[in-house]
């Protein structure tokens, strides 16, 4: 008999956090769409409020996009879980075969979510031309700031729409933080597990998706 615990991780944090997680992935296919950018490259008022609402929609992409990687964090409710297994009623067998691989799926699918969306937007820089140093120089900058995204919402809970709501008070509480060492090894750590895990679910996908993620002509 299947323990109640793996249907209520998926039917609640878990499908939750994979709906967050999913919301940049379809984002980067609609507004990494080079036909898109170039439909609006004229020098008149339609298209340049269109390129506005474009550079607004990629900025609701960034706000977003760290709920992918945050889902890396969730690896403390397994060793909750694990931990607790009698009271979540777990027997090993369970936790072998059923809890820990649970997990494993479910980061695979929060990750994945991020690579491909961030594959996306890479290669829609380099459709529009975008220096390869620039191109470079963004995929290494952009992890912190989705390190940034998770320690926030790892510990203390902030939402994606929080960056519009409570604004002040997130700034408030990284120039807080900024003053203590854990701060940065947290930081370190997350901004390399998520460069990590990019370029391995890149190679990855490399096989599955070649159109998507084989170099292109430009190169990179």
């Amino acid at each position: 008999m299947i323990s109640s615990v793996f249907l209520e991780n998926i039917f609640t944090w878990m499908g939750n956090n994979l709906i967050l997680a999913v919301i940049p992935l379809v984002l980067s296919f609609f507004i990494f769409q080079y036909s898109l950018w170039e439909k609006h490259n004229e020098a008149n008022v339609i298209s340049i409020f269109f390129r506005v609402i474009h550079i607004l929609a990629m900025l609701v992409f960034f706000v977003f996009l760290p709920n992918a990687p945050y889902t890396i964090t969730d690896l403390i409710h397994l060793i909750r879980q694990i931990r607790d297994y009698k009271y979540f009623d777990l027997t090993d067998s369970q936790i072998l075969y059923g809890l820990i691989p649970q997990y494993f799926i479910f980061i695979f699918l929060g990750m994945s979510c991020y690579t491909i969306a961030f594959r996306n937007f890479v290669v829609f820089m380099q459709h529009i031309n975008l220096k390869k140093g620039i191109i470079v120089l963004l995929k290494i900058t952009i992890p912190i700031f989705m390190a940034f995204g998770v320690f926030l919402g790892r510990n203390y809970r902030y939402n994606s729409w929080d960056i519009i709501l409570h604004f002040p008070s997130m700034l408030q509480i990284l120039f807080t933080e900024i003053k203590k060492p854990s701060f940065y090894f947290y930081i370190i750590y997350f901004y390399v597990a998520i460069i990590i895990l990019y370029e391995c679910l890149s190679i990855f996908y490399r096989t599955l998706l070649p159109n998507l993620f084989g170099v292109n002509k430009k190169g990179e």
